[in-house]
C-alpha cells in the first residue's frame, strides 16, 4: 500500500507555519505523511535580466531556500521535501498529482480584493486547479 501525503506547499511565513501545524494536527488521524514543498520563480522585471544578476540569484536565492526547507523538514520530524522552480500555483497542482496526495495544507496571506485583483493568489489558485481537496489556513492577522 503507497504511503498517503499531505502536501504543505510552504514560502516560510508565519502563515505557512500555521499551515503545518495544521497538517501535523490532520495527518496521523488519516494515515498521511506530511511533504513540504517551496517553489520559486525568478524575479519578474521589465526588460531583460542579465546574465549576470541571474546567476547570481541562483547562486544566492536557490541555496537559501534549500537551506530553509530542509531546516523546516529536520524541526518537523525530517519530512519529505520538494524543491520545483516555476510559478508556484500551477507548481503545487502538478507536485499534488505527481505524488498522489490526499489533500494540500496551504497558508493564505488573505489579501484585500483589490490586491487579490492586481497580484492574483497563489491559494485562489490551487483552490480552483488541484487535483485533490485544498485546506487553507488563514493568517490571523489580516
Amino acid at each position: 500500500m503507497a504511503i498517503k501525503s499531505l502536501l504543505v506547499p510552504v514560502d516560510f511565513s508565519a502563515t505557512s507555519l500555521r499551515a503545518l501545524a495544521v497538517a501535523k494536527e490532520l495527518a496521523p488521524s488519516i494515515g498521511a505523511e506530511i511533504v513540504l514543498l517551496h517553489t520559486f520563480e525568478q524575479p519578474f522585471t521589465m526588460g531583460e535580466l542579465s546574465p549576470l544578476l541571474v546567476q547570481q540569484f541562483y547562486e544566492e536565492a536557490v541555496p537559501s531556500a534549500t537551506k530553509m526547507l530542509e531546516k523546516w523538514a529536520k524541526d518537523n520530524g525530517n519530512c519529505p521535501t520538494v524543491f520545483r522552480e516555476g510559478a508556484p500555483g500551477p507548481e503545487i497542482c502538478k507536485v499534488a498529482g505527481e505524488l498522489g496526495s490526499v489533500f494540500i495544507v496551504m497558508g493564505t496571506h488573505g489579501h484585500t480584493k483589490l490586491r487579490h485583483l492586481v497580484t492574483g493568489s497563489v491559494a485562489a489558485y490551487v483552490i480552483r486547479h488541484a487535483p485533490v481537496p485544498v485546506i487553507t489556513v488563514r493568517d490571523p492577522t489580516t
